[in-house]
């Protein structure tokens, strides 16, 4: 999370090593990924910037996931019959003839 980040960032940690460490041990415990932080040498830059690319590929692929199931959750849910071009249906008049 966001305030995870800004945490390690306050305690001199990068904000891509943060994001990194998190990431890594997939969690968003402060403590946690400062452990980890503290026991890896920190990454290359080169590396940080291959981990970011990838996943800003995940986010991209999450939301195009996420985009594909909405459409087609929308495609299959009912139309209430109002809605479907059919002529509202009226009470027809009805005559009741008495013979005695």
């Amino acid at each position: 999370s966001d305030e995870s980040i800004e945490r390690l960032s306050e305690m001199g940690f990068s904000r891509e090593s943060a994001i990194d460490a998190l990431e890594t041990v997939e969690s968003n415990n402060v403590e946690i990924a400062m452990e980890y932080l503290l026991a890896h040498p920190p990454s290359s830059p080169g590396t940080l910037e291959r981990r970011r690319a990838a996943r800003e590929q995940r986010r991209q692929r999450q939301q195009s996931q996420n985009r594909r199931q909405e459409s087609a959750a929308s495609d299959t849910q009912p139309v209430p019959p109002n809605n479907r071009g059919d002529a509202p249906t009226q009470p027809s008049d009805t005559h009741t003839i008495t013979t005695t």
